[in-house]
């Protein structure tokens, strides 16, 4: 499993200020926006001459990002508008919720970036319409469904415009990759399936739900060629990301596990102190046996000892948010795109501008008809009664 990226491709070339063309006139949505990648990809967005609605659940974080971005671009003569979205995709209603609101303001969309997303150490669920599901699964993929059911006629409507360009595009990650054995995406029952607490369980249903990112915009663009819809569906991958989100995913038992060894290291300082005051010949060491394979460690804490390593990796060497966000923009924005759209429809892009194959199971077309069934079929459960 290849657990670094390549960094070094192309982000030195990368100028958001000239590759990017001028969006006035265009509507854009942007989930989970209120820091990191979604931050800087709104940013950059309204910049260039968009109005970008940024989503984001909390009012206050909203509308603080939303100040910061319009401070910052109020020198760019080609400079757009920055607006808080109340928008929540934990739950089919929640997301429903927040695609009405827009569009009791909107009568257009051009680019809907699906940046929201988490990765959740333990097993979390969520309920709505009688059905239970695991967080995870819900708001990387089901609310990232649902709102783009929602906002679909506004974006067919869009496309159908003289000159129009179109796109949707949905944050994955190279981790789907890595799923290890082919998901059941046909049941909600399959959906929950990974249910366990532990880093490689946790590990394991977000690969799943970034498969069913890669898988959904597969689906999604299937669908729309087949009705000759001239929009554009991508998914990307931002690359591993100093967000800062890193020091708060550490998973506790990691903590912990370091804590318990610092104590080893202390308690073995402070016997010997106490034992040479005493004068005994007693000789206190602590050691560090290496990275043995004793065979417990699938029991113990392999993923999350590659938590710590990505961690501190990312934060030494990763890329910024303003990085990180160069995909988005580049799947969102890119003229070549729009010169050459057979050429992307569908596909997944890597840091920052390179179309490259999906896995196996990303190229799963039934795979794909099976998670979109449940999808709507979960959805139209939770949302029957209003």
């Amino acid at each position: 499993m290849q657990i670094f990226p390549d960094l070094s491709h192309g982000y030195s070339d990368y100028d958001a200020l000239k590759e990017i063309p001028n969006l006035k006139g265009k509507v854009a949505i942007v989930t989970g926006a209120n820091s990191g990648i979604g931050y800087e990809t709104v940013k950059w967005l309204a910049a260039k001459g968009a109005k970008v609605y940024l989503g984001a659940r909390d009012e206050s974080r909203g509308n603080s990002a939303v100040e910061r971005i319009t401070d910052g671009i109020a020198g760019h003569p080609s400079g757009g508008s920055v607006h808080w979205l109340e928008l929540d995709v934990e739950t089919p209603k929640r997301a429903r919720a927040g695609a009405q609101k827009f569009l009791a303001q909107e009568s257009r969309l051009d680019i809907l970036v699906h940046n929201a997303g988490v990765n959740l150490l333990g097993y979390f669920t969520t309920s709505e319409g009688g059905l239970t599901f695991n967080k995870v699964m819900s708001i990387n993929h089901l609310g990232t469904f649902v709102l783009t059911q929602e906002l679909l006629p506004v974006l067919k409507r869009t496309a159908m415009e003289p000159d129009s360009d179109v796109r949707v595009i949905v944050v994955s990650s190279r981790m789907h990759k890595d799923v290890p054995t082919k998901p059941e995406f046909r049941t909600l029952e399959g959906w929950n399936a990974i249910n366990g607490d532990g880093f490689i369980a946790s590990g394991k249903r977000y690969m799943a739900s970034k498969l069913a990112n890669v898988l959904f915009i597969k689906e999604l663009q299937s669908r729309l060629d087949a009705e000759k819809i001239p929009i554009t569906c991508l998914a990307i991958n931002p690359g591993l990301v100093n967000t800062g989100s890193h020091e708060k995913s550490v998973p506790a038992g990691i903590i912990a596990v370091l804590m318990i060894k610092l104590a080893n290291v202390l308690f073995i300082k402070e016997l010997q102190s106490r034992l040479d005051a005493e004068k005994i010949p007693i000789t206190c060491l602590a050691i560090n046996p290496g990275l043995v394979n004793t065979g417990s460690h699938e029991k113990s804490v392999p993923a999350g000892i590659i938590a710590v390593l990505m961690m501190w990796f990312a934060r030494n060497f990763g890329l910024t948010s303003e990085q990180g966000s160069f995909a988005s923009l580049f799947a969102a924005t890119a003229p070549e795109i729009k010169a050459s759209p057979e050429k992307w429809k569908g596909g997944y892009v890597e840091p920052y501008n390179r179309w490259t194959e999906v896995s196996a199971y990303g190229n799963d077309k039934q795979l794909a008809k099976d998670l979109w069934a449940c999808s709507e079929e979960v959805t139209d459960a939770c949302l029957r009664d209003g």
